[in-house]
């Protein structure tokens, strides 16, 4: 009874984290990290305030629209917590969904590059731009897209136990 008690309580907080984090980047607006750089503090338009406006440029400006992925995470470790299943356990899937978001931005950065706003989400915030750009430059938008396409097949295997030559 304790147990399940204990389980719901982290289930309920890790829901509760998922929900705010809906709420703050949902309601991001790039002029609310102007103003948190700026010590403006006082001129907040997220909905989750202060903490939210730092949560949204944290996540959307940092990997761009793949930030979206943490309300997944976190959504899953409250699914775990619920169901009473150890975040160990699912280490792998973890880091699986920390690679597929950076892949994600960078794919964004490559695909959308030429066709988005500079402050788009699309642009794959300041990481998927970084490595983008380092990327392109080595080995053309092509051959940068193929280098992440293989990070995309080397996260499904580490996430899923998915064996090719199995499937062959």
């Amino acid at each position: 009874e304790q147990d399940r008690v204990l389980r719901e309580i982290k289930g309920s907080i890790y829901s509760l984290f998922a929900i705010f984090e809906l709420v703050a980047l949902t309601s991001y607006i790039p002029v609310d990290s102007f103003n948190l750089f700026n010590g403006r503090i006082d001129h907040m338009n997220n909905l989750g305030g202060i903490v939210g406006a730092a949560v949204g440029e944290w996540f959307l400006g940092t990997v761009g629209i793949m930030g979206y992925m943490v309300i997944v995470v976190t959504a899953y470790l409250a699914f775990l917590a619920f169901r009473g299943d150890s975040t160990r356990e699912n280490i792998l899937r973890f880091i699986g969904a920390l690679l597929f978001t950076v892949l994600g931005a960078i794919t964004c950065h490559l695909i959308w590059n030429e066709r988005a706003p500079e402050a788009s989400l699309l642009q794959g915030g300041v990481v998927g731009r970084y490595v983008g750009n380092v990327l392109t430059r080595f080995f053309n938008t092509p051959g940068a897209l193929l280098i992440v396409s293989g990070g995309y097949l080397i996260t499904l295997i580490l996430t899923t136990n998915l064996s090719l030559i199995s499937s062959i």
